[in-house]
């Protein structure tokens, strides 16, 4: 069903297809496809047991957390563009890099301490940079 949200949705297809559909398009995420969601956008997902992948949710408190170092997601045009195509495809070279990110994101929110918030929060601006 078409659904709205109030986080940001970063889906990133490692195997499988799914499909992703707004009111204006609907396209295919094929294998090694990263798809960057901003709150608000109206949209369905289509994803069945053969995919495998990563998300990660987070909301705009979130990024804002780290006030003296915070950068606004739009700098990134990877949640807001033109067209909301906002879909990239990892090659090859980048995909141990982003891989070792998200393990660093998840070990880290599943050891979490006092530095946590902070680490991911770091941890998700470059796996935008690294992504764009």
């Amino acid at each position: 069903m078409p659904h709205l949200h109030d986080y940001y949705s970063i889906f990133w297809i490692e195997s499988g297809e799914a499909i992703h559909a707004t009111e204006f398009v609907e396209y295919s995420l094929k294998a090694d496809t990263i798809l960057f969601v901003p709150p608000g956008l109206k949209h369905r997902m289509y994803i069945d047991k053969s995919v495998g992948g990563t998300y990660m949710l987070f909301n705009e408190d979130f990024v804002r957390y780290n006030r003296k170092n915070h950068v606004p997601l739009t700098e990134y045009h990877l949640f807001n563009n033109d067209d909301f195509k906002s879909l990239i495809t990892v090659v090859p070279e980048k995909r141990l890099k982003l891989n070792n990110i998200t393990g660093l994101i998840f070990d880290e929110l599943r050891n979490s301490d006092q530095y946590s918030e902070d680490i991911v929060l770091n941890l998700l601006h470059l796996f935008l940079l690294e992504s764009r």
